[in-house]
């Protein structure tokens, strides 16, 4: 049986390498040896068998005699306790750097005493002794998946490790940041802590569909490239007669029969890459020209896209056009307004979150948004996306009319901007927006809006998005 000998208290030194970060408060723990006594004696090293085991240690151990294995808490107890001696066991067999190492985690992860990041690090320096994982969890006593999730965390940037320890972000949000590369890791860990009101993993599925996107369109540009495509940043170059110069939505490569005399933009999205084609020069005829006579007015045609930025082209020039989504769009945020005032069962709630959750895009619509949408007046003091964080954070019904309003500024935002959506038929997340704030709300659909519908529902028909 191992003697038990009680020595003196400035004789015992913690271990260079302890597995915990740090002991912890203990003064509930000095309390109560100062009352009952260190109860389970340290585990020790002798300060010789310590340095024969580590000859390349410079640590300072303050002249110590004893190096603790285990009992790095009661030791900082008994200090506080001003204990003048403490029970020990003397075991010299320990004091290899891997023995110790793995000694320490046995004994915290058994008390449950080390936080995530600190069982990582302590199963790092085991791996790094060329340890494999297996025979980390054999030691240890640890599942091999456990092993591997942990050891994954070693990957996280510092700010993020540093607030994993902390507790304040959790291991579920921060294996869900490690689905990603190395070399996107700090830009996500920052969006998470700008974009607070975004989620670990909508911040991974962006970073992932635009990683994924982008290799569509360097794909897309080495085809356009073979097939001697120009291709440019942007429709610039043509000023305000860009719109002329464009071809008809749904152009593809094998539409295009003089290559020269064409120009692309490539643009990527969350859910792919595409093209869009220009005609160098705009073709004839290149606008409307005045009718002189009934049958002139019958043949006369106007070139013009099939689709632009606010969806099928309806009046004469595109800023009627705009002009037409612009009232069109405010008359939606009067019906979402009435909808979000109105009773919204959980049906409805359902319908319109899964429909969120499942597109291909983003869900980016803006505090001030939904705060507008909601009816809540936000003074210049309120910063709106943090009352937007408030509100999630309330839980109930307030959080669920809250995510709504989010949603539904989102799509006021796509049908109001289309921004990477342009140039086309609106989608059927559109469409089905649209249509519900017709049968919910009683919202009158204009002119615009049911040219919108006809042609988004032909080109579905068509095989079009």
């Amino acid at each position: 049986m191992t003697a038990v000998l009680e020595v003196p208290v400035q004789d015992v030194v913690a271990h260079p390498d302890n597995v915990r970060a740090d002991v912890g408060d203990v003064d509930e723990l000095a309390a109560s040896v100062t009352e009952q006594g260190i109860l389970q004696p340290l585990t020790v090293v002798g300060i010789d068998a310590y340095l024969a085991s580590n000859p390349t240690r410079t640590d300072n151990l303050d002249a110590g005699r004893w190096v603790v294995i285990a009992g790095h808490r009661r030791l900082a107890a008994a200090r506080l306790a001003q204990l003048a001696t403490v029970p020990i066991i003397v075991r010299d067999d320990l004091a290899g750097a891997e023995t110790a190492t793995t000694t320490m985690i046995v004994e915290n992860v058994q008390r449950a005493g080390l936080t995530p990041l600190e069982e990582a690090r302590a199963f790092g320096r085991l791996r790094d002794t060329g340890w494999s994982q297996r025979r980390i969890a054999k030691a240890t006593g640890v599942s091999h998946g456990q092993v591997a999730k942990r050891l994954s965390l070693l990957r996280l940037p510092d700010q993020a490790a540093e607030t994993l320890h902390t507790g304040r972000l959790s291991v579920a949000d921060a294996l869900t940041l490690l689905e990603l590369p190395d070399d996107e890791l700090s830009e996500a860990w920052t969006t998470c802590t700008t974009e607070t009101w975004r989620r670990a993993g909508d911040v991974v599925a962006s970073f992932t569909n635009r990683r994924t996107a982008q290799a569509a369109a360097a794909k897309l540009r080495d085809t356009l490239n073979e097939r001697g495509i120009e291709i440019v940043d942007n429709d610039t170059m043509f000023g305000h007669d860009a719109w002329r110069h464009r071809m008809p939505w749904g152009t593809t490569l094998a539409d295009i029969d003089n290559p020269s005399a064409v120009v692309a933009v490539v643009w990527t999205t969350n859910a792919g890459a595409d093209a869009l084609y220009y005609h160098r020069t705009i073709p004839a005829p290149t606008d409307r020209t005045e009718p002189t006579t009934a049958a002139e007015n019958t043949a006369t045609e106007i070139t013009r896209p099939a689709f632009n930025r606010w969806g099928a082209s309806v009046g004469s020039t595109p800023a009627e056009d705009e002009k037409a989504a612009r009232d069109a769009g405010t008359a939606r945020a009067q019906a979402c307004a009435r909808l979000l005032a109105g009773e919204l069962t959980a049906e409805f709630a359902a319908e319109l979150l899964a429909d969120a959750l499942c597109t291909p895009f983003v869900v980016e619509g803006d505090g001030a948004t939904a705060a507008e949408l909601l009816g809540v007046e936000l003074d210049d003091d309120t910063n709106a996306e943090d009352w937007l964080v408030d509100q999630g954070n309330t839980g109930g019904r307030t959080t669920i009319r809250a995510a709504i309003a989010l949603v539904l500024a989102d799509l006021e935002r796509g049908l109001a901007g289309r921004g990477y959506r342009a140039h086309g038929p609106w989608t059927g997340r559109e469409t089905r927006h649209v249509r519900r704030l017709i049968n919910k709300t009683g919202h009158e659909p204009s002119a615009y809006e049911l040219a919108q519908l006809a042609a988004a529902d032909k080109a579905h028909e068509d095989g079009g998005r």
